[in-house]
């Protein structure tokens, strides 16, 4: 059973607290970075999150930001600052994007929204949905 329901059309992607594990619209992906709960956010790979939605990504090492990019949204996260670009518009975050064993972790509510997403999470089984 899950939470809320995706609209005819819509794309639905399941995550669970601590696995690596991803289901997009019942497909089975394995992440190589679990989803983690920091200072009371989930944190997911951004890569993962971002292709899983068609989103394209893009890296830029120089100042350690991640910029995902679809259609004409494009919002930009950088790594330890405390806001994020959501088409050029700055909004404060309450916990950064970090790097972990070598992934980008990015605070999943704040990113999903952003792309105009909606997340649903379910404390009993830690699963959280996102539906676009």
């Amino acid at each position: 059973q899950t939470v809320g329901h995706a609209e005819r059309g819509a794309s639905m992607v399941t995550l669970t607290i601590g696995s690596n594990e991803m289901y997009k619209d019942d497909q089975l992906q394995v992440m190589d970075t679990v989803p983690q709960i920091i200072n009371d956010r989930t944190m997911v790979p951004v890569r993962f999150i971002s292709e899983a939605f068609g989103a394209e990504i893009l890296w830029r090492s120089e100042n350690q930001t991640a910029v995902i990019v679809q259609n004409d949204t494009v919002l930009e996260i950088a790594v330890d600052q405390p806001t994020m670009s959501l088409n050029g518009q700055s909004i404060a975050i309450d916990v950064p994007a970090q790097l972990l064993n070598d992934r980008t972790m990015v605070p999943l509510r704040a990113i999903s929204e952003g792309m105009g997403m909606t997340v649903d999470y379910d404390s009993a089984t830690q699963k959280i949905y996102i539906v676009r």
